[in-house]
């Protein structure tokens, strides 16, 4: 494991890992780090640096058996303009291959329609339900089924779902404190006998009904009273998930059924890797002049930098606009501006500003546009928002 780059701009940071299995051929193109990063020096007062995206793995070459990976720790010197290298610490504490996440897959066997669900109490084998009883195949999921799901006669709600020979879960324990640890031994050693099995990675199905409600609906149990359990059985051919959520009797005839997770399809591997990187500041466009890009909402800052484009903006209301870079060889980036690919807020002088960050650390299936590496700001030939070309000193 070893950082091969990293550069930080008034706003955010970019850190660039490269992990190389040199024992055998456990990585992939669909890896999930579990890590952290924090500054090194002491931060003044208002200023925080720390991971706040999941790295982004870039790509995987199966010859050297390598994978690349972007972190962004965003940060907030621009409050308080600040503007110094620094030095990150970064731990990895898990590298899990075979990552599959189906929160974006859109396909009527994951959310569909259900009608009756309440009137039906499931068998039980124990606290599980015998298998079978609701049956449906799910596409997308390498195998994974939905085999049983419904009320147990005290009103809990379970969904049982089948899984195939070559899934995994990643597991954890939390002792009774709510603390996370690797094993149930070192759950214990914390103070606390009480632990419970709680998993990074599950599948699970809840319900929602079409009703309108200025509050909870009257079908959802207050949250005081809300609790969920997850558990693979003893031969992994089930997971079960059960919860305390819903007032069966005030559900209606026919509920929407969303069924989300992730799992993988290789082990986990679990170590403690503890890097450090000292970033750069790279240099940044400013805006030269103030410019109005949307009816009287004058752009009244703005910075461009190979990571990001940062605005601010008078009398405007959540605005964003597209934003169009055109670079000197004719080559043009669109970016939509859809809300997970920027940080949004207010200064304290009420200006609704932005940041763009070109890496959209946020991809879905509807939203893959982003840049798998810095912009050359130098042969950017003109930048616009809303349309409107914005003026930098160069």
């Amino acid at each position: 494991v070893s950082v091969v780059g990293s550069m930080s701009d008034s706003y955010n940071t970019k850190v660039y890992l490269a992990i190389q299995d040199m024992t055998g051929d456990r990585l992939d193109e669909n890896i999930k780090l579990e890590m952290h990063c924090k500054a090194k020096e002491d931060m003044p007062a208002g200023i925080r640096a720390g991971s706040a995206y999941p790295p982004r793995q870039l790509s995987y070459d199966k010859e050297t058996k390598t994978a690349l990976f972007e972190l962004t720790a965003p940060r907030m010197d621009w409050i308080a303009e600040h503007n110094e290298q620094r030095t990150l610490e970064l731990s990895i504490s898990s590298i899990q291959p075979g990552y599959h996440d189906i929160y974006y897959l859109d396909n009527d066997t994951l959310h569909f329609t259900a009608t009756g669900l309440k009137d039906t109490t499931l068998k039980m084998d124990g606290d599980i339900p015998a298998p079978g009883q609701y049956f449906r195949k799910l596409e997308g999921t390498n195998g994974i089924n939905l085999s049983s799901m419904g009320f147990d006669e005290n009103g809990v709600f379970h969904t049982l779902f089948e899984i195939p020979e070559g899934i995994y879960f990643r597991t954890r324990y939390m002792d009774k404190d709510g603390y996370i640890f690797d094993t149930k031994e070192a759950a214990s050693k914390n103070g606390n006998s009480e632990t419970r099995l709680s998993y990074r990675d599950f599948i699970d199905a809840n319900i929602n009904a079409n009703i309108e409600s200025d509050g909870l609906p009257d079908y959802l149990r207050s949250t005081s009273d809300m609790d969920s359990i997850r558990s693979l059985t003893k031969d992994s051919k089930y997971f079960h998930y059960q919860n305390t959520w819903y007032i069966r009797e005030k559900l209606p005839k026919e509920v929407n059924v969303n069924i989300a997770g992730s799992y993988a399809l290789k082990p986990e591997i679990l170590g403690e890797w503890n890097l450090e990187t000292t970033v750069e500041v790279t240099p940044e466009y400013s805006l030269r002049e103030q410019v109005t890009v949307f009816k009287d909402s004058v752009l009244t800052e703005s910075r461009l930098s190979p990571l990001g484009l940062y605005a601010e903006y008078t009398n405007a209301q959540s605005f964003v606009g597209a934003v169009e870079i055109t670079m000197k060889d004719g080559t043009v980036y669109n970016f939509p501006m859809l809300d997970h690919t920027m940080s949004a807020s207010y200064t304290s002088d009420h200006k609704f500003c932005w940041y763009l960050d070109f890496a959209n650390p946020y991809p879905t299936e509807e939203n893959v546009y982003g840049l798998n590496q810095p912009l050359d700001i130098t042969q950017v030939d003109k930048v616009t928002i809303n349309g409107v070309e914005i003026p930098f000193d160069r």
